[in-house]
Parts: C-alpha cells; structure tokens; sequence
C-alpha cells in the first residue's frame, strides 16, 4: 500500500497538493524535488512531466517559496532533458533556474552555472561554456569542485586557441587545490598548463609542467593503483608534443607509442587515431621520414572511414588535411586537393566558403590552420601544373579565412594569444597577396595589403586602449560592425 501511495504522490503532486493545502511548504517542496530525483523507477519523459507539474504548483502558491526551491527543480529537468538528449531544452530550463539566483552567491547557483558550461560545452558553443564554467569557480565552495572548473575552462581556452587565457585558468586550478592533497587533480591541471604553454611556443615551461602533471600522477597510483585510460595517455601523449617542437623526435614518437597502446587497450579509438596514429605520423613526416609518416596517416585515415564514417570532428579533419599536405610533399597532387576538400567536409559546421555562418563555427583556430594549409598547397600546386584556377580556388580560401581571423581576434582575450595568432596570420595576408597577383586581381591584393595593415594597427590600438576613449556611440557601431 505504502508503494502505491508514493507512485501516485510522484505522479500527481498538482492534484494532492491542492486537496490538502492551497501551497507546499518550503520542507514539503524540497521532499517533492528529492523524491523526484531519487526516482529510479519511471521513465526519463515521465520525471520530466512530474518535474514540470510540481512546477505549475510552486507557481500557484500563494506564499512564494525561496528562489532556491524552483531553482533546484528547473536545474533538475534540466540534467533530465540532458539524460534525454535533448540540450536545447536542457539550457532553456537551466537558464530559468540561473535567473531565479542570479546575483546571489551559493552553491545551488554554482551547480547551476557549471551545468549550464557542460550543456554549452555538448553543443560546441564554447564560448559560452567557458563563460559559465568561470561563473561557477565564484560559488563553488569546495576547493576541488573549484579546480574543476576552472580546469574545464582551461579546456576550452585551448580549443578556443586562447592559450594565455588557458595558461591563467590553469593556474588558478593550481593555486586552488595546491593545499589540499588531490595528487589526480593536480596532475589532471598540470597537464592542461602544459597543452596552452606548448601552443605559445614556451616549451621548457611546458616541459616542466607536464614533468610534474607525470609526478603527481605517479602519487596518485601509488594511493590507487587503478587501470586509467584518460589522463594517463593525456600526459603521455603532451610530453610527446613538447618534445616534437624542440626536435627531440625520437623521444616524441616513444611517447606517441606510449599514448596509442593506452588508448587502443581502452578501447578509445577516437583518441588512439587523434592523439597516437596522428602524431606518429606528423614526427616521422617533421623528421623527414616520408615512408613512416605516410604509413600512419593513411592507417590513421582508414580507421576514421571504417569505425567512424560520418561524424564530424574537427581533429579527424585536421588528420586529413596532414595527409592530403603529405600528397603535396610527394607531388600527388590530385590526391592532395582531394583529400583537402575531405577535411572540411569533416569539419563540425563548415559549409562551404560562401556561407554566413562563420560565428557559429566551433574549433576555429583548428579550421583556420586547414584553410591556410589548403590555400598554400594550391599557389604550390598552381605554380608546379600552371593552373591559373588554383590561384582563383585560393583566394576564395584566403577570403573566409581573413572572416574566420576577424572573430578569433575579437573571441581572444589574452594579449599573448593576440600576438601568436597575428604572428600567424601575417604570413597568411602575405601568401594571400601573393594569390592575388597570380591570379591577375589586383583589387584582391590591395584589400589584402590594407588588411594585413589594418590588423596591425587595430591590435595596437587594443593595447593603448583607444578603444575605451570611443564615445559611447561609435563603440556601438564598432561593435555592431563586428558582430555583424
């Protein structure tokens, strides 16, 4: 009998609720909301219907609940929408949640917010994610749940390719569980330093990060010597990079081989071909070992058409851009432009260079290193078969990649950050000129010689701060102008 009661109190909160009083109190809400999360015996749609019912019900009372109550419960649908997969409904509720506590400072509103970066972080608005994460270090008490996210921000720096910003929020995680003896946390921080140091070209700093993410790894397995397939590669896998950058090729690929025979006993494909078949095969090719290089990337290129033929990832696709660089170096050409157009058709959210949608590309320090590796190889191929349309094809490649620089340089905080990407991107204005004479646009290769300008001197603008002395009007259209 006693079962029977609790089903139909779960299923019908509204109705029982309002026989016996026009509103819950503040004990009776918060044992309806745990009763709906510790449910294990309906399904996820139906919890969502008794989330959204007790709901209606907090909205009839007459006496408001605290604003922690409806919050608890909307950020709870929203981990169930999560569950369901449905993540535009997840952030929808999650947001309401927010905005019942936005402006006080606890640990639901903490939750709530690293929620809120995990579902952005599902659907590739990085941005946004990384935002949230940030929100949540300010109302998380606990200091390892701290250094997760700022650890989880630090991710995304990377993949937003603001290292500087990568580098501090890294630090942060440091600095928040250096008193606290959480080796795996420390290691997993260590690790994501070295990552942003290896990509601003610090490598003896990162060098010595990732020494230390290898000790503090080696503590925790003596506390827990446990079989672990994430962090373990991860560390593996960055000391290789660190070493490839300064040469020290043979000590990369052992660590490479190390990474790929973790992943592959894992069972992770995805990282054995992103992380081990990949960076085997870019150490042999920089060490001008052609045949080695060739053998891994093409093993690599067959594992993503056989395991995963049709997702979109914008490392699979860098995969394939290195191997259609490799049919360049050994003057397969046709092969190259193919395999070219192959990584951007694996690449999350690229259409095509006249689509409009450049702002909702995800990875786009990622898809930026493709285009420009696409649009030198065709001035390459353009001048070894005298093809004048190669040239036209590259300056199309060069137009969408000056877009994609402009929202990267507004995206990137960090003044470091700035400075590589305009240190890479000068060569590209530069080859981007180049195009334009060859292929006979003159007009072409004047716009990108005032741009190549104009960038310049906007970044140096940003660091004397003249932008703040715009009146308010114009810094709207500026930013109108930007955004636009």
């Amino acid at each position: 009998m006693k079962k029977i009661i609790f089903y139909f109190l779960l299923f019908f909160p509204l109705v029982v609720s309002r026989a016996q009083s026009p509103c819950l109190s503040s004990l009776e809400a918060a044992q309806q909301i745990n009763l709906i999360r510790n449910d294990t015996v309906h399904t996820t749609k139906e919890i969502i219907t008794n989330c959204q019912a007790l709901y209606k019900q907090f909205l009839a009372c007459k006496t408001p609940l605290p604003d922690s109550l409806p919050a608890r419960l909307l950020n709870l649908e929203g981990t169930y929408h999560s569950d369901n997969k449905d993540f535009k409904q997840a952030i929808l509720k999650t947001h309401e949640a927010y905005n019942y506590l936005n402006g006080q400072s606890n640990e639901i509103l903490g939750r709530i917010c690293f929620n809120l970066g995990f579902y952005y972080n599902l659907t590739n608005d990085l941005a946004q994610a990384q935002f949230y994460y940030l929100k949540a270090t300010k109302h998380k008490k606990n200091p390892a749940d701290q250094a997760q996210c700022f650890k989880a921000a630090a991710d995304l720096a990377y993949f937003l390719g603001d290292y500087e910003q990568g580098v501090k929020t890294a630090q942060k995680s440091i600095e928040t569980i250096e008193a606290s003896n959480l080796p795996y946390q420390m290691a997993d921080a260590y690790n994501i330093l070295g990552v942003n140091l290896n990509k601003l070209n610090q490598y003896e700093r990162a060098q010595a990060a990732l020494q230390k993410a290898e000790y503090y790894y080696q503590q925790w397995l003596k506390s827990s010597p446990q079989k672990e397939f994430v962090l373990a590669p991860a560390i593996q896998l960055n000391l290789g990079n660190s070493a490839a950058e300064q040469k020290k090729y043979s000590y990369a690929i052992n660590k490479y081989l190390n990474a790929k025979n973790l992943y592959e006993q894992a069972g992770d494909y995805e990282r054995m071909i992103r992380y081990g078949l990949h960076n085997l095969g870019d150490t042999y090719e920089r060490s001008n070992d052609l045949n080695n290089a060739y053998s891994y990337f093409t093993e690599a290129y067959k594992r993503i058409n056989v395991t995963f033929p049709i997702v979109k990832n914008n490392e699979f696709a860098y995969t394939i851009n290195c191997l259609a660089k490799l049919y360049v170096r050994k003057k397969r050409y046709e092969d190259a432009l193919t395999y070219f157009k192959k990584a951007l058709a694996r690449f999350p959210d690229f259409e095509s260079f006249e689509a409009k949608n450049i702002n909702r590309i995800p990875y786009k320090s990622t898809l930026q290193l493709i285009l420009s590796d696409y649009a030198f190889a065709l001035i390459k191929i353009g001048k070894e078969i005298h093809q004048p349309n190669c040239y036209v094809e590259a300056l199309k490649v060069f137009r969408y990649a000056d877009q994609l620089i402009d929202f990267m340089r507004y995206e990137h905080a960090g003044e470091g950050s700035k400075l590589f990407w305009r240190q890479k991107t000068r060569g590209m204005y530069e080859r981007a000129i180049e195009a334009s004479y060859l292929a006979g646009n003159t007009e072409a290769a004047f716009r990108f010689f005032e741009k190549s300008k104009a960038v310049l001197l906007a970044d140096k603008l940003n660091e004397l701060g003249a932008n703040q002395q715009l009146p308010e009007a114009d810094a709207k259209h500026q930013r109108t102008l930007r955004d636009s």
